[in-house]
């Protein structure tokens, strides 16, 4: 190709680079075709590990906020008990 782009017209050589991009494109399109259920197989498996991963986070920032406030609860019970404690002692 490159013999003939240099020996040629470039009208040629135009039209010669047009018809192999065209057929570049038909080979992908007759090859994409068969491969089709793959590439959707792959996009909804995709899809669900995305889903999950959202989740994944939305469970453990519950689970975060979960924690805190139990220990808020946990020290603030325990110190309003020692003060009933205290407070019955006396």
């Amino acid at each position: 190709m490159l013999f003939v782009g240099g020996l040629a017209q470039y009208t040629v050589v135009w039209d010669m680079g047009d018809m192999g991009v065209g057929l570049m494109t038909i080979f992908n399109l007759l090859v994409m075709y068969p491969l089709s259920k793959e590439a959707l197989n792959a996009l909804k498996d995709y899809e669900e590990r995305l889903k999950l991963e959202r989740q994944e986070k939305q469970i453990k920032k519950y689970l975060y906020f979960y924690t805190i406030h139990n220990i808020y609860t946990f020290f603030h019970s325990t110190e309003q008990y020692k003060k009933m404690r205290l407070d019955q002692s006396f």
